[in-house]
């Protein structure tokens, strides 16, 4: 029997904020979280391509309080994207939850 917690995959949708055709720099992403969340792989895919990207930091076990993790991408490929997408793999425990995802970015001037 299976006993690190269930299997998760949460892949958000490949956000472009709005304005597909406008460059933009992924700053970091923030995820509000409680629980058990160390065993999860976090990875970023850009403007729809199936490669993943790592960030610098990941999940803990905070325990019951509400954390918040900053994310922040580990290349230069988030300097210059059109959409976005957070992948999140692995094991979570069972008292792994989030509550927030919010992706901090900008738009980029015409060249």
């Amino acid at each position: 029997p299976y006993s690190g917690g269930p299997a998760i995959v949460i892949a958000t949708k490949d956000i472009d904020f709005g304005e597909p055709a406008v460059r933009k720099k992924l700053y970091k992403i923030y995820v509000t979280y409680k629980g058990d969340g160390g065993s999860i792989t976090e990875n970023y895919r850009i403007n729809g391509t199936p490669t993943d990207y790592d960030f610098d930091a990941g999940f803990a076990d905070p325990g019951a309080v509400w954390t918040k993790l900053e994310l922040k991408p580990s290349t230069s490929a988030a300097n210059s994207i059109y959409s976005c997408q957070l992948i999140l793999t692995g094991t979570a425990g069972t008292d792994f939850e989030i509550n927030d995802i919010t992706f901090i970015y900008r738009t980029k001037g015409i060249k």
